[in-house]
């Protein structure tokens, strides 16, 4: 302090001396962290020196008591600028983002109904617009590619069905000219057989008559071969005209109760009041109530149940049968309406009936189907066109 006081003496300048160690925090406890100054003060006589020696410890404490509160200020201020950021860049960056990623895994999944708001950012707006444009094209892509595939299975099954008709009528046409060749022949010679065994009948004993009626029963069999042959290969639309279906199935029904075919089993018949005409010839439709009738009979065990039905669906009759057998093999089912094709034993069945009732359905301008499962039953459903209505399908 001495060496202060001399060298303001002589330069007569102020003179500032500082002791600093570098340190600020925590303000050390030290005699070198202090600032000297040192004032000449100007007199006639002696010249007078003014000095102050002020310890740092203390102004860099109240210094830092002063900043406190506007440190505490700037850290209250960054708080919430953070929260505000975060929150800020929350709603409009993370929450779009995570929506268009589950919106994305709902795509992956198959899920293409799903579309994404678009929100936030302009970039994440733009992608999440981008996003439903993507999911509403790939929408009407599936929807292109179903309606396609169904129009594709739609022609195919038009083509197997005429492919199958094709193959029935080739067949039809193959009957038909053996059952033209044969049917003159065999009704000649047939007639004059039944004829002779009739006569036969008439002088055998009664030992030897009942040889003569199993031989007049097998020509009776070989007739109706003939007549079914002839049938199934006669030509269409012969004699269609307006009738009745429900006297018609009512006819069928008749027809059972007198040969008393269904004693065994239960008939369930549901017929409404009136039907709509159709157009045909009444006796081939009860022909194919019949014979409908008579094959689920064969598949029926004794007390079982059969169901008759018949109910208008837009411009079509409807007609059912029902019943409650042992069902159709389903390898069985594709061949079901060819002709000579049956599930019935060895000498139980030509397999002429169920081609006869198609080829006769077909011609009436409908349709007949089966449903059939094992063990549950078979179900034949007929659709004939009502008249006006008719039209081949």
């Amino acid at each position: 302090m001495r060496g202060d006081l001399l060298e303001a003496r002589i330069s007569q300048q102020t003179q500032v001396r500082v002791d600093y160690d570098g340190s600020w925090w925590p303000a050390p406890e030290t005699e070198r962290q202090r600032m000297v100054v040192t004032v000449p003060i100007p007199s006639l006589g002696t010249p007078l020196l003014l000095q102050a020696d002020v310890g740092l410890v203390d102004v860099r404490a109240r210094l830092f008591e002063a900043q406190r509160p506007l440190i505490l200020y700037l850290l209250l201020f960054g708080t919430i600028l953070v929260g505000f950021g975060s929150l800020l860049i929350g709603r409009t960056v993370v929450q779009p983002i995570r929506r268009l990623m589950l919106a994305t895994q709902e795509v992956a999944q198959g899920e293409l109904s799903a579309d994404v708001t678009a929100s936030g950012l302009r970039e994440v707006s733009d992608l999440a617009t981008s996003f439903n444009h993507m999911t509403a094209a790939l929408r009407e892509s599936r929807q292109e590619t179903a309606e396609h595939i169904a129009e594709l299975s739609r022609t195919n099954r038009e083509l197997s069905e005429a492919r199958d008709e094709l193959v029935r009528s080739e067949k039809l046409a193959s009957v038909g000219h053996l059952a033209a060749g044969m049917a003159h022949e065999i009704g000649n010679t047939l007639g004059a057989l039944t004829g002779y065994l009739g006569l036969l009948e008439q002088d055998v004993a009664e030992e030897e008559r009942e040889l003569v009626v199993r031989a007049q029963g097998e020509a009776a069999r070989i007739d109706r071969l003939v007549r079914e042959l002839l049938d199934y290969a006669a030509p269409a639309h012969l004699g269609s005209e307006p009738f009745d279906p429900r006297a018609a199935l009512l006819e069928a029904l008749q027809l059972l109760d007198q040969q008393q075919a269904l004693e065994e089993l239960q008939l369930d018949v549901e017929l409404p009041e009136q039907l709509p005409e159709v157009c045909g010839r009444a006796a081939k439709l009860v022909q194919v109530v019949l014979n409908l009738l008579l094959n689920a009979r064969d598949a029926s065990s004794a007390g079982g149940t059969l169901r008759l039905t018949a109910a208008v669906q837009g411009t079509r009759l409807i007609i059912r049968v029902e019943d409650e057998g042992a069902g159709i093999p389903v390898a069985d089912l594709s061949h079901i309406f060819d002709p000579f094709f049956t599930t019935k034993p060895q000498g139980k069945g030509r397999g002429l009936g169920l081609a006869v009732c198609h080829h006769i359905i077909t011609e009436m301008g409908g349709r007949i189907d089966v449903v059939s499962e094992q063990e549950r039953g078979t179900t034949f459903s007929v659709a004939i066109p009502c008249c006006g209505e008719n039209s081949h399908e």
